[in-house]
């Protein structure tokens, strides 16, 4: 019997051990471990897993469009409503708003409810090695909860970012541009035909590029891709079309976008812009011309019948002169 219960008390002392390495073991372990590297505001919250990856590298500088973030936040609380924001600091320590997450649910430390932020950074945001910080708010109250630095976790840590707007190659650009306006039939100063010139240059060799002409915002002509070389000004464009939208004379705004034309999305283009361009539809400056035209005629038509009343006049006349004279 001794023996026996000297067996029992050493598998109870087994147990117990495995017990203690199993909680040590376990998520909220591991969440309590991170917990300190976090600044929380209350300290039932904490980040248990961050993950950060970027992409969209369209001139590949090493800079990107896109930031993803994962977070597994955790809670004492059974169900909490949060939202997280999400903000990015420059070399120049100036702060950005990234984005604002949309209302999510934590639930205690299940891994169940982990998030993918991903966010298109803002267009214009400059080229830059950025610090991001996590911000998790409450969703009734909006206090803040906890904030994840880029000082404690390296996944927020120079973060190579930039806007679209610095993110492309500019391999080429228009040297030169004019336009050129004809026919004009009523004589209002208002024309139907004009013709673009365009010197577009290119940094590669040579480039195949199209070019969209718009009138006052609205797509009027698409040219057939067109082959430019260097510098040269051999390969000037003359892209000539005549206004056919039922429209009277005014001023209006022309634009000619010109891209690449192995490109689907059309995204890289520069423009010509001419403003104040004095036009009128065909169909307008033919009605003016019409108008004319019929106002000749009928005084045409109206001289031969006054001269032609004039004589019937003069003849009666006569008639009544010769009556008075037989009558005397």
């Amino acid at each position: 019997m001794k023996y026996i219960f000297i067996l029992v008390c050493y598998l109870i002392s087994l147990s117990t051990l495995a017990a203690t390495e199993l909680k040590q073991s376990s998520p909220m372990a591991k969440a309590n471990a991170s917990l300190k590297r976090s600044h929380n505001d209350h300290q039932d919250f904490w980040l248990y897993a961050l993950k950060s990856t970027t992409a969209i590298d369209e001139d590949s500088d090493r800079y990107m469009q896109q930031l993803s973030l994962t977070m597994d936040f955790d809670s004492h609380f059974i169900s909490v409503g949060v939202y997280a924001k999400i903000w990015a600091t420059d070399s120049y320590n100036d702060e950005v708003l990234l984005a604002t997450s949309d209302v999510f649910t934590l639930r205690e430390d299940s891994n169940l409810d982990t998030q993918q932020l991903v966010m298109t950074v803002d267009n214009h945001l400059a080229s830059d090695d950025y610090q991001v910080t996590i911000v998790l708010h409450d969703a009734i109250t909006h206090r803040s909860l906890i904030t994840a630095s880029y000082d404690d976790y390296f996944q927020l840590a120079d973060l190579p970012l930039e806007g679209h707007h610095y993110d492309h190659y500019q391999s080429f650009y228009i040297y030169d541009q004019s336009i050129n306006l004809t026919n004009d039939d009523d004589s209002d100063s208002f024309y139907t035909d004009f013709e673009v010139a365009l010197d577009v240059d290119t940094t590669q060799p040579q480039l195949w590029l199209t070019a969209q002409v718009m009138v006052d915002g609205v797509e009027h002509f698409q040219t057939r891709p067109f082959l430019i070389k260097g510098e040269s000004t051999a390969d000037t464009q003359y892209i000539s079309m005549s206004l056919e939208d039922h429209s009277h004379e005014r001023y209006r705004t022309v634009e000619v976008r010109v891209s690449e034309a192995n490109s689907s999305s059309h995204k890289h283009r520069v423009s010509a812009i001419f403003t104040d361009v004095n036009l009128e539809s065909t169909q307008s400056d033919q009605y003016h011309s019409h108008t004319s035209t019929s106002h000749h005629g009928g005084a045409t038509i109206l001289f031969p019948l006054i001269v032609f009343f004039s004589i019937l006049l003069k003849v009666l006349l006569k008639l009544n002169q010769r009556k008075r004279m037989l009558n005397q």
